[in-house]
């Protein structure tokens, strides 16, 4: 499998230009990532504890009810009229809500439940869903180093939070962090607003380049809502690899996304709470660094040989490890002494997210190779952003029902 040669489109990019397409990335899921981030402190300091991991991941996903609603040929007709270019700040509205509610609600507590928090992470969560529906078809008509700036960057968000955690409560005691989490979600409320600036500035400056479709006033994020012609201008012999790079798109996100619900069962054999956070924080560290260094190492001109085949196996690998570890915590406590879990464990989380983030970068890339109309492959993007989203939502919910029953 190679890709293609070169087209007009490949342009060379300069730096600037990657730069703000990275922070275009951070954009799509910073909300989300954030509120993600603190959740050693939440398992150690309120009500659910270790079930928060799920309710959290399942509230992201539950945020793809607006991926659904915008899904609606006629509702997104409305959307795209009533907003055109500022479609896709709409839900750059929506994060920035999100984290000034943590900032002021993550410790209320509903019948021993955090409901203000969980509201507010299917908002965030429905910025991210959105994003990954949209963003990647967007990118469509641009180099394919911009697609890979702008993969990275979405990973980049999540690093960029957990350095930030890692700052506030690294060697810290979950009683005594560095500073507290109204502050985290407030800097981290600024920092959404930046990445808002850069989100109208790429949109308005790179309009020109985009094709002449684009230019003639339709929204690029409309392509999510045609489902029923997604198949129109595809080459027959190109189909079954469509079909393929779908699947794929599905279950990659099903088995990534799953990931987060069963982490902290896996460091919950270990009695102290200090050593669960401590675990949990640098596994969700590892988790953020090895899907940005997974896409940086995507490869974009060059003969792919076993490299999908191998992501594809180290990411099975690795995921049945941490579940095998989450079902029985005490396997993992007997087998290795804390300090040694605090290497072995990150690592194999790096691993798999390292392999998520080659292949997810590599579905996109191979989709716009294979379509030779830019329309097209658009939509076939949007419909692997799309069914992604759907694989991770259904992972989240089988994984609710095994926590919470």
């Amino acid at each position: 499998m190679t890709f293609a040669p070169p087209t007009p489109a490949d342009r060379e990019v300069p730096a600037v230009e990657l730069l703000m397409w990275v922070l275009f990335g951070v954009s799509g899921w910073w909300s989300a990532n954030a509120v993600t981030a603190e959740l050693p402190l939440f398992v150690a300091r309120l009500p659910a504890a270790e079930k928060l991991g799920n309710q959290l991941a399942l509230m992201t996903q539950m945020g793809n009810a607006f991926l659904l609603v915008s899904c609606t040929t006629w509702v997104s007709a409305v959307l795209v009229a009533a907003f055109a270019v500022s479609f896709a700040n709409s839900y750059q509205a929506m994060g920035t809500l999100s984290l000034v509610g943590c900032s002021f609600m993550w410790d209320i507590v509903v019948d021993k439940n955090s409901i203000p928090l969980l509201a507010c992470m299917i908002l965030s969560g429905g910025v991210g869903c959105m994003s990954t529906a949209t963003y990647w078809a967007f990118m469509i008509a641009f180099p394919p180093v911009c697609t890979k700036a702008l993969g990275f960057g979405m990973s980049l968000g999540g690093v960029l939070t957990m350095v930030l955690t890692a700052v506030q409560m690294g060697g810290c005691s979950p009683e005594a962090p560095r500073f507290g989490v109204s502050a985290f979600f407030s800097l981290a409320t600024l920092l959404q607003l930046l990445w808002w600036g850069v989100v109208l500035k790429q949109q308005h400056t790179n309009a020109a380049q985009r094709s002449p479709r684009k230019n003639a006033g339709v929204d690029p994020m409309e392509t999510i809502s045609s489902h029923s012609t997604w198949e129109s201008s595809l080459v027959d012999a190109s189909a079954p690899e469509v079909l393929a790079l779908k699947v794929c798109s599905f279950c990659i996100h099903a088995t990534t996304y799953a990931l987060p619900s069963v982490l902290p069962f896996a460091v919950s054999a270990y009695r102290s709470a200090a050593m669960k956070q401590q675990l949990l924080l640098w596994m969700m560290v590892s988790q953020q660094v090895g899907e940005a260094c997974g896409r940086m190492a995507a490869p974009i001109k060059r003969k792919l040989g076993v490299i999908p085949g191998v992501a594809l196996g180290g990411l099975a690998v690795s995921f049945a490890t941490i579940l095998t570890f989450a079902v029985n915590p005490s396997v993992l406590a007997n087998a290795l002494s804390f300090r040694v879990a605090l290497v072995v464990l990150p690592g194999i989380v790096f691993c798999s997210f390292f392999c998520y983030g080659v292949l997810q970068t590599l579905l996109f890339l191979r989709a716009r190779v294979i379509i030779a109309d830019e329309e097209a492959a658009e939509r076939v993007a949007s419909s692997m952003g799309f069914l992604g989203q759907m694989g991770a939502l259904s992972a989240n919910l089988v994984a609710g029902f095994v926590v919470n029953r």
